[in-house]
């Protein structure tokens, strides 16, 4: 037991390593303090998702349900980087269009392969979760941490990340008429 604690403890901090190190690097990539800390805004609702997800079927958040946690974030950082790169690509590509067009089309572009990739993650998951074909053992607190904790995540990369890019790109319009 003592054991255990200590491994999860470490498997904490190497989780908040690794998302410091996504940030860094998305800010890197995007030329941007605030954009990457948009990126990353749908993990904690995957959090809520994992620890809904987990609580409602018995489970406790163990070394496997930190594992499923970091891949889950994994996912859905590539899910809201990809939206918000359509974004920025139709935002270059037409620099005369309104940003709340821009925002709409960039997100309308990257719908069908969010959703896609969403569908085919939980399609992998879930029956190990539920022990369809099988129990699936000591592995189903990740497959519940992956598939739920995804489907709460992309459900906030769909509908509120374009509307956290209009809010940020109508404070940045703000800030500058102050100046």
């Amino acid at each position: 037991s003592e054991q255990a604690e200590k491994s999860k403890r470490w498997l904490i901090s190497i989780a908040i390593i690794c998302l410091s190190l996504i940030l860094l690097v998305l800010a890197l990539c995007l030329n941007s303090l605030i954009l990457p800390i948009i990126v990353m805004i749908p993990i904690p609702f995957g959090i809520i998702g994992i620890i809904f997800a987990l609580f409602v079927h018995g489970q406790e958040i163990g070394f496997m349900g930190i594992i499923g946690l970091i891949g889950m974030a994994g996912v859905v950082v590539n899910d809201s980087l990809i939206m918000v790169d359509s974004v920025n690509k139709v935002t270059k590509l037409n620099p005369a269009m309104d940003k709340q067009l821009a925002i709409l089309e960039g997100s309308t572009l990257r719908f069908r392969s969010i959703i896609l990739t969403t569908i085919t993650t939980m399609g992998g998951v879930f029956p190990m979760a539920y022990g369809i074909g099988g129990e699936s053992g000591f592995t189903q607190p990740l497959a519940f941490s992956m598939g739920w904790g995804l489907l709460f995540a992309t459900c906030l990369t769909l509908f509120v990340l374009p509307s956290l890019l209009a809010i940020q790109h109508d404070l940045s319009l703000f800030l500058s008429r102050i100046k």
